[in-house]
């Protein structure tokens, strides 16, 4: 005896929320067991703070001189619009930094506001471990060791050279002994 057509759709409603809750359970238990694994292969708990293209170029935006594009850059020469954006929010709002009262989602939002919607860049967050967006934002972890590692490419004769990543990385050098007591 075949099933009548309003059967057929409850029953096939019922399958669809069985498959869609046992595939939930399943990625629940896929990000647990990948998060496992990640803390067995790789202890140390990396951030990535970068920056991207709206269009298929893949040179960063440089500024050839902060000082006419009203961005921080205490080295006053060439450097990248994410970089500067960032300091330029992380002075602004110091004091919230050090209070903890700025979170990882504040800081990519005011870095693309302050960026503006003509940029192409888009400030992303990676990480080695999934970051809670409203986590206070920080440089330093819970610890007494403080360590950074700063890597600025210009690509020099290729094509996409950039002329501020040197900069960049003096600056956010500049950034983290004076406000970090990074030495």
């Amino acid at each position: 005896m075949m099933a009548s057509p309003q059967d057929r759709v409850a029953i096939t409603n019922e399958l669809h929320d069985m498959i869609r809750h046992n595939l939930e359970q399943t990625s629940e238990n896929l990000l647990l067991e990948f998060n496992k694994s990640a803390k067995t292969l790789m202890p140390a708990n990396i951030t990535l703070l970068s920056s991207c293209r709206r269009t298929d170029d893949q040179a960063n935006s440089n500024y050839t001189s902060n000082t006419t594009s009203a961005l921080p850059d205490p080295q006053g020469s060439a450097g990248g619009a994410c970089t500067s954006a960032l300091l330029k929010v992380l002075y602004n709002e110091e004091n919230r930094v050090a209070l903890g009262e700025l979170s990882y989602y504040d800081v990519l939002t005011s870095m693309r506001q302050t960026l503006g919607n003509p940029s192409k860049q888009i400030p992303q967050l990676s990480g080695s471990r999934p970051i809670q967006m409203n986590r206070p934002f920080q440089f330093i972890p819970n610890s007494t060791r403080k360590r950074a590692l700063l890597i600025g490419i210009n690509y020099p004769g290729q094509q996409g050279e950039l002329s501020g990543c040197h900069n960049d990385v003096m600056n956010m050098k500049e950034y983290i002994i004076d406000t970090h007591g990074f030495t």
